[in-house]
Order: structure tokens, then sequence, then C-alpha cells
């Protein structure tokens, strides 16, 4: 028994170490740089998704971006809600 646990334990652990480094690589995707990334991250920013939701002012206030810029990375990250 106590194997079992264990061993599902791991497969979600890596099961959730997996999903974070798709979420960064759709971070990446996206043309941002390391620490732009790291920002959002940290602000609990951890995809397209999450960053599509993003007013504009509230993606400026995370990272030192345009507004210009700001609007242009939320729509791009909202293309896909369009295919």
């Amino acid at each position: 028994m106590k194997s079992a646990a264990e061993d599902a334990a791991l497969l979600e652990a890596m099961s959730e170490v997996e999903q974070d480094e798709q979420d960064q690589e759709s971070l990446t995707d996206l043309e941002l740089s390391d620490e732009q990334v790291n920002a959002l991250t940290k602000s609990g920013i951890k995809n397209k998704d999450d960053l599509a939701e993003l007013a504009t002012d509230e993606l400026m206030e995370i990272i030192d971006i345009s507004e210009d810029s700001a609007s242009e990375m939320i729509m791009k990250a909202r293309e896909h809600w369009f295919k």
C-alpha cells in the first residue's frame, strides 16, 4: 500500500513540474525575456491565458513595458481563443 501511495505522489509531483515547464514555455512563446517571465510567474501569471486576462495597466505594473507593447502582448496571448 505504501509503495502505491508513494508512486502516486511521485507521479503527481512530476505532472506538476511538467505543467509548470509547459506554462513557462507558453509565456516564452510570446517573446518575453527570462526576466519578464520570472516577474510574471512571481505575480501568479503562469501561462498565456493568465496573461490574456490582464488589463493593460495590470501588465504594466508587473513588468516594465509601454502601454502599446502591453496591449499588443495581451492581444497576442488571446489569439488562441479565437482559433
